[in-house]
This record gives C-alpha cells, sequence and structure tokens, in this order.
C-alpha cells in the first residue's frame, strides 16, 4: 500500500510513502511548479529550475539537475553543482511551448557539451529527428547554453565521421498530403541510406485474400485495407486488416500468415504459410482441414473468453489452461500431460508451482488463496484451501514481507544477514537486524519477495526432496544488497553490493563454498568498477581471496555514446569499435591492419563485393563479413589471409548462401561454402556445405536433403547425406539419420548416431542423452538452471559462473564488461515478427514455468592452475558473442575459432594450445562429443540448423517453424536463449524491469511476470458516478479521456536493450452538451506531447494529454458557478540502463478518477475527491512571494500551466 499527502490549500503532492513507509519529498515553488524531489534519507535526487521568456532572452526555459553526489538537502545547494556531481540539461521551448533544444551540459565522453536540436515544418510537424551531436562545453547561463546555430554545427559534427553523411543526420518521415497525414515513408540517415527510404502504401484488396471459412471463397473486393511496408532493399510486407483493425493475413515476399478470429475478436486460429499455400493451391480446402491445422497455430476459450487450450506446430496435444475466480491460471497441461498448478497468497503473489497428479477441476467454491502456517512438511504454507488441494508435489516455493519463513514469530531470521568477510570491501553495512517484527532495515523488504525456494528435479520425476534457497536483503532503496543462497552438494554462496548515489553498481562481492565428494572449496571473488561523470563504465576490476586485484578491462566511448574501445587487463589487447551513422557495427580493430591485434573483422551492408557474389544491402542485412586472426596476422608460425563470406538472402531475409574466399575474395575460393533452400515457414530443405574433404584437401562434404512427413508439419523425420565424407554431417551406418519426437514436440530419437535416446523433464530441458557414444546425464531444477552435467565421465558441476570439475574448482568465468560483448542490434525483428497472442485476462500467465541460466555473455575465464593460483584468460568475439580467440597475458593465444553461418566450426590448421574451449558459438556450451550447444530454453544442433526442441513463444512468430535459427538469418540474428528475443517482466516487488534472460512466463526468475517486448500502457480518466457530487445527476459520468501509450523495447544481440520506442493512442470521451476538447483551454493542443530520448544512463519516454468539455458547456459550467475540469495525464518512463529497472511516474489533475495498467496489470487506482469542493468558481490570487511577485488573479476558467499531482 503506497500513501499520499497533499497541502490543504493548494492539494499539491508533499509525499508519497512505498509500502515500507519511505517518504518520497516534492517541493514546489511559488507558482506551484516542481522544483525538487527529495528521497527516502531527505536528500534531493532532481531539482527544476524555470526560466520565462523575457527582454534580454527570448526562450522558455526548464533547466533539470539530475544529483549525482549525496547529501544535498538545498536546491540552491544542487544548483551549485558542477561536473561530475550532477548532470545538468537545459531545455528550451519556442512561444508555443514546443520543444525546440534540449543541451546536457559536459555529458560527451570527453566531458564537451550534449545538442538535440527540433524543428517543424510549416505546418507545426515534427517530420525530422535530428542525431544529437557534442560541441565545445558553454557558459552555463540560459542564453548562452542555446546553441543558435546548433543545424550548422550538427551537420559539421557528423561530417567528420563520414564526408558527407553530416547533410543527412536525421530521420525523417514522409507524410501524405492529405488531412490523414499518414506517414508514407522514412528516410533514415546517412548518404548511402537517404535516397533508400522504407516506403507505405495505402489501398484496399481486391481477389487476393481468401476466406478460410468458406470453400472457394474469398474476400470480396474494397473490404479489407492493404497496407504495404516496403523496406530498404524494396523487400515487402503487405498487411491486410478489416474494419475493425483486425490483422486478417500478411504476405511477407510471397509467403502469408492467415489469422482466424471469434465473434468476440479473440484470435482462434493463425494458419502458417505452408498451410495458406494449401488454400490457395486447393480452393476447397477450409481452416478446419486436417492438413491446413497441421500447419496452423489453434486456440479456444471458455465462456468468460479466457484461453482455454492453445496448439503449436510440432506438438501432439494442445496445451490446457485452468483458472481461478480471478482468472489466474491455476494450472497448465502441457502436451506430454503434466500439470502445473499456481499458488497465490491473499495479495495475489505466487507463493508456489508444483506438479499436479490428480485429475480433479476446480469447482469454484475452493479459498482463492493459502496461509503462511508452521508446518515445515508444507513449506510453511496450508496447501488444502485453493485449488488443486490435494496431490500436488511443491517445485518453487517464495516468500514475502520478512525473514520469519517458519511463521513461529520467535523474533528470530530463519535466514540471517551475513556480515562481510574481512577480504572484502568496507563498503557494505556489517550487520542486519535480527528483530522481527520490523526495525529499521525490516521494514525494507515489505512486498518484497525474501526467499526462494527452487527443488532438483530427479531424472525419475518423483517429488523433490532437495530445494536451494535465495534469500535476499535490501537497502532502504529496494536494491538488492545481499544475497544469500544455500544449495545442495552443502554449498553457500553469499554475495554482497554496493551502490553509488545515483544507482550504479560499485561493488559485487562473493564468498562461495562446496563440499562435492568430501572435498570442500572455499573462494572469495571481489568485481569493482568505476564510471565516468555521466554514469558509463569506464573499469572493472577483479580480485580473487587475498590476491592482487586484477584490472579485467577499460572502456572508452564515441562522443555519440557507442563503445569505442575495450581494453582486456592492462594493455593485453585494445579492441577498437566502429560503427556507421545508423549506428550498426561496421569494425572490430582494422581488419587490412597487421598489428598486434588477435583479431580483427569488417561487417559491410551496402558496399557489393563481386568476388564472392556479395550485393549490397540497406535494410540491416549484412552484404559481407571479413576477419583475420593472429598478432601480425601470423597464428603460430603460419600467416593468416583475409577471410571473406558474402552472402545472398531470398524475399524473406532468409540467408540463401555464403560464398567463401580470401584476400579480394579470389584466393581459396568456396572453401567454406554454404547454400540452402527452404519451405515457407522456414524449415530447411537443403544443405550444401564445403570444407575441409581430407588432409590438405577441400571440397564439398554435406549435401543434406531433409525430409518432413505430411502428418507432422515443421517435425524433421530424416536427414540424408548424398556426400559421403567423414566431415560435417556425419552418420555411424547409412547415408542418413532418422528422427523421432515426444508429444512436446522434442527431439526423443536419432538413428545413426553414437547418441541416438534423449529423455526430458517437464521444462523440456534433457536430462538423459545415450548410446553407443555413452551416457550424459544434466541435473536440473524446478527453475530450468543446469547444476550438473556429466559428459564422457568427467562430471561438470555450475555454481553461477564457477564452474567444477570432478571435486574442485575448474573455471571462474567472468563478464568483463558486458556492454562490450555484441554491439549488432537487431534491427528486423519488428518487420519479421507479428506479435499475435490471445489475451488473457488480467495479466494471468501463459506459462507457468521457470527457467534461470548460467550467465550468458561471459567474456572470459579464470582457470585454476594449481590449488589457489589462477590465470586470467580473455575472449576476443565478434558481432554474434561467438567467441573467436582466446588469449592470456602476453598476448599469448590459446585457441582461434571460425564458424559457419549457422555455428557449425570449421575444419581447418587452426591453432588451439590443447586447451578445451566449451562456449564458442553465441558464447553457448558445446556439449562434448554431441556436437550440440545449450541455449538454455532448448539445445541446438549446428550441423542441421535447427532447435531439438519447439520455440516456447512460437506462437509469437506463427510465420516461422518453431524449430529455426534466428529467422534463419544467423549472421544477423541470434537465439540468445533458445527463445525470441528478450523482454520486460514485472518482479515480485512490483518493479518493471528489462531481464536479459526473459522471453516468456517460461523464462522469468520466481516471482516474475513476464510482460513482454511491448509495454501496453491504458490510462483512463473517467468520472465516477458514485463519486460525483456535481451537477446534472450521473450524466457527466463515464469514460473522460483513455490514452494507450505503447513502448516497445529494442535490442541487440545479446538482448541487452538498446532504446525504446513509443506511440499513443488518444480516445476523448463524451461530454453530455456538445463535443468534449482533445486539449484545455488556456492549454491548447501543443502541450499534448509523446517523445523518446535516449542518453548514456537510459531512455525516457514522456507522454502528457488534456482534455476539456466543449466551448458551450463550460460556459454553462462557469454561470452555474463551477470551474471546468482539466482532464490532464502525465507519464514519464525511465529505463535505467546500469540496473534494467524502469520507472513509471503517473501524473493526473485533481480531478477525476483515474487509473492505469501496463499489459493489463493495474499499477494505479486514484479516486476522484468531491467535485463542489474543488471546482467551485471562486476568483483569487496567486501567492506573493517574499521578493513582492505574485498576486496575479485566478479566474473562474483555465489557467497556464496545468498543475500535475503525481499519483
Amino acid at each position: 500500500m503506497q500513501t499520499f499527502s497533499y497541502d490543504y490549500q493548494t492539494n499539491v503532492l508533499t509525499a508519497v510513502g512505498d509500502e515500507s513507509g519511505r517518504l518520497s519529498r516534492f517541493e514546489y515553488d511559488n507558482l506551484y511548479r516542481l522544483t525538487g524531489i527529495y528521497n527516502h534519507d531527505d536528500h534531493l535526487i532532481k531539482t527544476n529550475e524555470y526560466q520565462y521568456n523575457t527582454i534580454s532572452f527570448s526562450k522558455n526555459t526548464i533547466v533539470e539537475r539530475e544529483v549525482l553526489q549525496s547529501g544535498q538537502t538545498t536546491v540552491a545547494g544542487v544548483t551549485a553543482l558542477t561536473g561530475s556531481n550532477v548532470i545538468r540539461t537545459f531545455n528550451y521551448f519556442d512561444g508555443l511551448g514546443r520543444a525546440s533544444q534540449s543541451v546536457k551540459l559536459d555529458f560527451s565522453p570527453t566531458s564537451k557539451d550534449w545538442y538535440k536540436h527540433v524543428a517543424y515544418d510549416d505546418f507545426g510537424r515534427e517530420v525530422k529527428d535530428f542525431l544529437p551531436y557534442t560541441g565545445a562545453n558553454a557558459a552555463t547561463t540560459y542564453d548562452q547554453v542555446f546553441r543558435s546555430n546548433a543545424p550548422t554545427e550538427q551537420v559539421a559534427f557528423w561530417n567528420t565521421f563520414n564526408s558527407g553523411d553530416g547533410t543527412y543526420a536525421y530521420t525523417e518521415k514522409i507524410l501524405e498530403p492529405s488531412p490523414l497525414e499518414r506517414q508514407t515513408g522514412t528516410k533514415h540517415p546517412g548518404q548511402n541510406f537517404n535516397s533508400y527510404p522504407s516506403e507505405t502504401f495505402y489501398f484496399a484488396n481486391a481477389n487476393e485474400v481468401r476466406n478460410p471459412k468458406t470453400a472457394n471463397s474469398y474476400y470480396p473486393a474494397n473490404t479489407l485495407f492493404k497496407t504495404i511496408n516496403e523496406d530498404e532493399d524494396n523487400k515487402t510486407v503487405i498487411s491486410y486488416t478489416d474494419k475493425l483493425g483486425r490483422l486478417i493475413m500478411q504476405d511477407m515476399g510471397g509467403s502469408k500468415t492467415y489469422y482466424i478470429y471469434n465473434t468476440a475478436g479473440k484470435v482462434v486460429q493463425i494458419i502458417q504459410p505452408e498451410g495458406a499455400v494449401l488454400l490457395h493451391s486447393t480452393p476447397t480446402n477450409l481452416h478446419s482441414t486436417a492438413s491446413v491445422l497441421r500447419h496452423s497455430f489453434v486456440y479456444t476459450y471458455d465462456v468468460e473468453y479466457r484461453l482455454s487450450t492453445k496448439r503449436v506446430p510440432g506438438t501432439d496435444n494442445p496445451y490446457v489452461y485452468t483458472y481461478d475466480r480471478l482468472d489466474r491460471v491455476i494450472l497448465e497441461q502441457d502436451p506430454n500431460g503434466f500439470k502445473t498448478y499456481t499458488k497465490y497468497d491473499i495479495q495475489g503473489r505466487i507463493i508456489q508451482t508444483g506438479k499436479y497428479t490428480g485429475t480433479s477441476s476446480p469447482t469454484g467454491s475452493e479459498t482463492l488463496y493459502e496461509s503462511p502456517n508452521t508446518t515445515s512438511g508444507d513449506h510453511f504454507y496450508t496447501k488444502t484451501q485453493s485449488f488443486p488441494t490435494s496431490l500436488t508435489e511443491p517445485y518453487i516455493i517464495n516468500y514475502y514481507d520478512d525473514f520469519d519463513f517458519n511463521n513461529d514469530a520467535s523474533h528470530v531470521d530463519d535466514m540471517a544477514y551475513q556480515t562481510l568477510p574481512t577480504v572484502g570491501s568496507t563498503n557494505y553495512p556489517s550487520t542486519f537486524s535480527t528483530n522481527h517484527p520490523a526495525t529499521a532495515n525490516h521494514l525494507f523488504v515489505r512486498g518484497k519477495m525474501t526467499q526462494t525456494k527452487t527443488g532438483i528435479l530427479n531424472s525419475n520425476g518423483s517429488a523433490p526432496s532437495l530445494f536451494s534457497k535465495t534469500s535476499t536483503f535490501f537497502d532502504k532503496f529496494g536494491r538488492a544488497l545481499h544475497i544469500r543462497t544455500e544449495h545442495t552438494y552443502n554449498n553457500t554462496d553469499f554475495e554482497w553490493i554496493s551502490y553509488h548515489f545515483a544507482g550504479w553498481e560499485l561493488n559485487r562481492s562473493r564468498e562461495h563454498k562446496a563440499t562435492i565428494s568430501g572435498i570442500s572449496s572455499t573462494l572469495f571473488t571481489t568485481d569493482r568498477m568505476t564510471y565516468d561523470h555521466a554514469g558509463r563504465m569506464y573499469t572493472k576490476y577483479h580480485r580473487i581471496n587475498n590476491g592482487t586485484e586484477n584490472l579485467v578491462t577499460t572502456h572508452t566511448y564515441t562522443e555519440s555514446d557507442q563503445l569505442k574501445t575495450k581494453t582486456m587487463g592492462t594493455g593485453i589487447q585494445t579492441i577498437d569499435y566502429k560503427y556507421n551513422i545508423r549506428g550498426w557495427l561496421t569494425d572490430i580493430n582494422d581488419v587490412d591492419v597487421c598489428n598486434t591485434d588477435l583479431f580483427r573483422m569488417k561487417l559491410k551492408y551496402e558496399i557489393a563485393n563481386s568476388n564472392i557474389s556479395a550485393t549490397a544491402h540497406r535494410n540491416g542485412n549484412i552484404s559481407s563479413m571479413e576477419w583475420r586472426t593472429g598478432s601480425s596476422c601470423v597464428v603460430n608460425g603460419t600467416s593468416r589471409n583475409k577471410s571473406l563470406y558474402g552472402f545472398t538472402y531470398d524475399g524473406l531475409n532468409r540467408m540463401t548462401s555464403s560464398k567463401y574466399g580470401e584476400i579480394t575474395g579470389t584466393t581459396n575460393v568456396n572453401r567454406y561454402n554454404e547454400n540452402l533452400t527452404y519451405n515457407l515457414n522456414g524449415d530447411i530443405l537443403k544443405l550444401g556445405r564445403y570444407g575441409k574433404s581430407g588432409t590438405s584437401s577441400f571440397g564439398q562434404i554435406d549435401t543434406l536433403t531433409y525430409n518432413y512427413p505430411s502428418t507432422g508439419a515443421q517435425r524433421l523425420t530424416s536427414v540424408s547425406d548424398a556426400s559421403i565424407m567423414s566431415f560435417g554431417f556425419t552418420t555411424t551406418g547409412g547415408t542418413s539419420q532418422s528422427y523421432s519426437y515426444d508429444a512436446n514436440g522434442n527431439l526423443t530419437g536419432r538413428t545413426n548416431t553414437p547418441y541416438n535416446t534423449i529423455t526430458y523433464n517437464h521444462l523440456n530441458l534433457p536430462h538423459t542423452i545415450s548410446g553407443t557414444g555413452g551416457t550424459i546425464t544434466n541435473v536440473y531444477d524446478a527453475a530450468g538452471r543446469k547444476w550438473q552435467s556429466t559428459v564422457s565421465g568427467v562430471t561438470t558441476t555450475y555454481f553461477g559462473d564457477v564452474e567444477y570439475e570432478g571435486t574442485g574448482i575448474k573455471m571462474i568465468y567472468h563478464e568483463a564488461g558486458e556492454r562490450a560483448c555484441s554491439s549488432h542490434t537487431k534491427w528486423l525483428v519488428g518487420e519479421v515478427k507479428r506479435n499475435v497472442r490471445p489475451a488473457v485476462k488480467r495479466g494471468a500467465a501463459m506459462k507457468s514455468k521457470h527457467f534461470e541460466r548460467q550467465p550468458k555473455c561471459f567474456c572470459g575465464k579464470i582457470e585454476r592452475i594449481t590449488g589457489t593460483t589462477y590465470e586470467y584468460q580473455y575472449y576476443i568475439k565478434d558481432h554474434l558473442g561467438n567467441v573467436r580467440v582466446v588469449f592470456k597475458s602476453g598476448p599469448t593465444l590459446i585457441s582461434e575459432h571460425h564458424y559457419y553461418p549457422f555455428g557449425l566450426n570449421q575444419e581447418g590448421s587452426f591453432y588451439t594450445s590443447g586447451t578445451t574451449q566449451k562456449y564458442k558459438y553465441n558464447g553457448k556450451e558445446l556439449v562434448g562429443s554431441l556436437g550440440w550447444y545449450d541455449y538454455g530454453a532448448r539445445w541446438y544442433d549446428a550441423c542441421v540448423g535447427r532447435f531439438t526442441g519447439v520455440d516456447p513463444l512460437a506462437s509469437d512468430m506463427p510465420a516461422h517453424s518453431p524449430y529455426c535459427y534466428g529467422f534463419n538469418n544467423p549472421v544477423r540474428f541470434t537465439d540468445p536463449t533458445g527463445m525470441s528475443p528478450d523482454d520486460f517482466v514485472k518482479d515480485a516487488s512490483g518493479n518493471i524491469r528489462w531481464d536479459n534472460n526473459a522471453n516468456s512466463q517460461a523464462t522469468t526468475k520466481a516471482g516474475e511476470t513476464y510482460l513482454g517486448k511491448t509495454l501496453t500502457f491504458n490510462f483512463n480518466s473517467y468520472i465516477d458516478k458514485n463519486l460525483w457530487d456535481g451537477p446534472m445527476g450521473d450524466k457527466p459520468a463515464g469514460d473522460k479521456l483513455t490514452s494507450t501509450v505503447t513502448v516497445t523495447g529494442n535490442e541487440n544481440s545479446n538482448g541487452e536493450l538498446t532504446s525504446l520506442s513509443a506511440t499513443k493512442s488518444i480516445k476523448v470521451g463524451p461530454t453530455p452538451v456538445g463535443t468534449a476538447r482533445d486539449y484545455y483551454p488556456g492549454e491548447g493542443g501543443s502541450n499534448n506531447s509523446l517523445s523518446a530520448t535516449t542518453t548514456s544512463t537510459g531512455v525516457n519516454i514522456g507522454f502528457e494529454q488534456h482534455a476539456s468539455v466543449s466551448p458551450i458547456e463550460q460556459l454553462g459550467m462557469n454561470a452555474m458557478g463551477f470551474k471546468i475540469v482539466d482532464v490532464a495525464q502525465k507519464l514519464n518512463i525511465d529505463y535505467n540502463k546500469s540496473n534494467g529497472n524502469l520507472s513509471i511516474s503517473a501524473y493526473t489533475g485533481v480531478f477525476p478518477s483515474a487509473s492505469l495498467s501496463v499489459n493489463g496489470s493495474s499499477i494505479m487506482q486514484y479516486n476522484q475527491p468531491s467535485f463542489v469542493k474543488t471546482h467551485s468558481a471562486r476568483t483569487g490570487t496567486t501567492p506573493i512571494s517574499s521578493s513582492g511577485t505574485g498576486g496575479n488573479p485566478i479566474f473562474n476558467f483555465s489557467y497556464y500551466p496545468s498543475q500535475f499531482f503525481k499519483r
């Protein structure tokens, strides 16, 4: 529960209290404008300063100061701050209240000022979005900071990066010359891209769209809207929508996907492209024809329109969902028949998930929640109040609000805070209260998840008997301060984290203890990070036990805020990065210079190379790739030529060939070629591969034909090879392999291979793989975390980034600055997949499983040589996160790695020192002689370019096979976890954040709710008739302003959020007399805005909208003695890059009621006060300040600016 405090005279919000009673305070000037925000320590974190148009300076200005230094208690003190203690932003507005320029002082990596200017066309529209630039530092007065010649300076700035680009350093929206002002195209930044716009055309259908419900039937002409989106390479996506805005069919380069709805508007079937072929080739086929159904996603709903079943191609049976009376999923059955139950506490939080072995269904009379108790065998919760009341096996249990997990009220915590050992830093609290109920620190955990117990899965499917426990202690700002984990194998992990005042993580210490087979190990590690003046990570240090602290990485950044260099260790290797004007990575070091760099790479997009059949692309597809290894281009005494790959694509942006060459592309031609064909769903039909065919010979090593059954869409039944070679695709007998599957679509059998039998747990993760090659066994917990794996008799135990081999520590993996692991963005995600998901009420989970994984972007490792002696080793990765070289101090090369586009290792005279490197393609773990990569949610066979199981998010990408990898464009896209791109989640405390590992409810951490890549904020302002005490009875009641703000996260190939984009939709409700206005008189429409600003520290989305009654109703209300209502809405959405958190601030006027939800989950509710007491007409004056200003009249109608109150 939150509390709100107001000034009783002015009604301005003065303080907000959270669940733990901590207050954030707000301060205003004499005009009731917000001037300061104070944190829980009553220290200022942000101030605003206002300056209106004056005789000497014609710009209206708001100066924002973000405080980076603790202890500031006065606005004047913050105003005096400079340098690294504050981020100062000058926002300028013209006479119409429109933004004209924004300046961040000293913000660039070289402490130059950061500028972004805004321009409008003759109709007042912002059609050009200019790229920001940096310039010389200005003074700090209002007029001196403003750059009157910003357009000229911006052109000159971008010309220094590439001559001629400055003239086109903007994104331009092309609008049609009509009152509709529809966007017909987008021109992109850069001279090589500006003349190749992406375009949009609007038409109506003819007779090209089938009606799948009726034989020989097509939608009548001119009944569907036809929108053609053509990208920079003239590749088209044609969308057909009906008059209700529903997508009926989407045609991507001739690949059609159909959508069918029920009478309630819910999606009931999505027909994949191969199914659409059957509809068009045989017009008598219907959506219900068996052959069409095999290529369809099929959904059914119960009487309350909740998703009841979902069938995914590749599975034998549907998923079945059961709900309680609050529309929450309480039971899910997968196609294999495994039933997962979910139980909630009285506050609606998930407290338990597990296996249900019964056959009963809820009666509707059960209690909706379970309660805490003192029974240890039941994990200290009741288990018979809510459905299911029996036959349950708990797998994951969550606890909230305190540390008295056994509920015995003994005033002693059941999981105590552990004091940091003396080997660590002093930047941590040394004690934590053991009193219960709360003293100071315990107040910080109200509403938060304090412990999760996760069962270790048994291979025979029996109920878990061993559980790991993870408890989290928080500081007063809600940040994790101490994490204590007790695992199996007598393992205990303690982590301590300290933060900068601004929230940047400064230190992370870890004490690790484990006993395996009677042998104990203890390890203490510390990571220390430093940042520049704007919060960009500068250095990262690592220390083991009491040893010397080692500098792991140092980062520098370009003036446009991209990673410029990354130095490993104390100058062992420095990696240089370059980009084009669109932000696409073009260079890792210089591929044409033979210096001390161990790896070099160049990516070309719009540049052709006929020697390797590479044509120019401007839509983000990579035309060619060049790379070279070795210091001075020599590896182990052997010179290395520059290697090249040229890529070709079909109309669906799928890679059809990769042609290899060396030097200029004319040497050693075709040595490592790949050629592919696909069906319309994206299943590979043929693959030709060239490579090493003998001791010193090269040729075609694979001629693969993929076979699929007519009765089992998507499942690969066999692969045959017409090239009988001992390289590439191999068999233990014959020329083919045959495959079998379980009902969930998991590959369970392969013939003619050393490993021919695979069994899975309920998370579709393989726990046993066996055959003549031996047995591979894996141990997982119920969150999908792999704890142990035995391959070829060698057992590896995983404790996060610490790996044991046998009974001792073998490796410690370090991330060394995650941002540097990859820099190539997935530019086409929004275009190649249509996110259509059946609606589930009140945010009910589509999945109740959870996955945890090892850190997915290791940038190096620390190998234990002997005893307490460790050796730091480093990776250099390419744009996809593929490990290219491994090296150590010297620099001494340990190994080099080269890949085919789909991930198979190239065979050749490549150097390795004999040390096994497990993490290779995409940085994923290659599992021994099996040759599969572990992606977390499923496994991947790079030899055939397919996953071994169905994508858990297949329904989000219905135009693609659920087994395909990276949209079949593997040099541009990655599949970070074996699923689609990463998304937003809401944790148990209600915080929304970007989780690099989350792609569905199936991959969230315990207690988290999956929200998706797109957040839809529904902001509704309405007059509650039960609270209305104004005139005209209840006629004024109802919705007055409904705003929908859609925020989409864009990420790079590691799933790291790089930017946010936003759109809005506004609906003004009716008013009793006349037509309501979408603005407030005096404010005008100029204050209705939506903006997105990206900086080095994060992203800000700003939204503001006003509405009011008609002019005639305004006169009538004033005549009756009432003011009219400013129906005002404001949203500030801030993404913090350092911790992934999303901060949402919602503001409204004092009236009326308002609600805000995100993806159907309520996050704000405000109930209106008395209308009569807040809007009675009275004439007053503004307060008179000590200097004598003020005393201005307040009339009975609108005044400027509007007053907002944080909700």
